[in-house]
């Protein structure tokens, strides 16, 4: 399995080199830049996401355009990637 972490989580680690970084079920193979996890309002946590050969389940995706102008094209890669799991969508909102 394989990991990819964002800058809080290396910090809550204490990792200087995250990159190749063995983690107790996989390695540590991208960093990525802190993100809002659920919504805008909550605190920024450490994230992992987890990478394996099974399905996806949950996604996030930041887009210039208006959302609805892509939607079309996510919901048909998602079908492609992970067949018989439901498409949803929900956007963060910026208050």
């Amino acid at each position: 399995m394989a990991f990819i972490i964002n800058e809080s989580a290396i910090e809550e680690l204490g990792m200087k080199e995250p990159l190749g970084t063995k983690l107790p079920f996989g390695t540590v193979i991208g960093v990525v830049k802190d993100f809002h996890l659920h919504d805008l309002h909550s605190k920024i946590t450490p994230a992992y996401l987890v990478l394996n050969n099974q399905t996806f389940f949950e996604m996030a995706i930041k887009t210039k355009s208006d959302y609805r102008n892509v939607l079309p094209k996510i919901k048909t890669i998602w079908e492609k990637i992970n067949s018989g799991v439901n498409f949803e969508s929900h956007t963060l909102k910026i208050r």
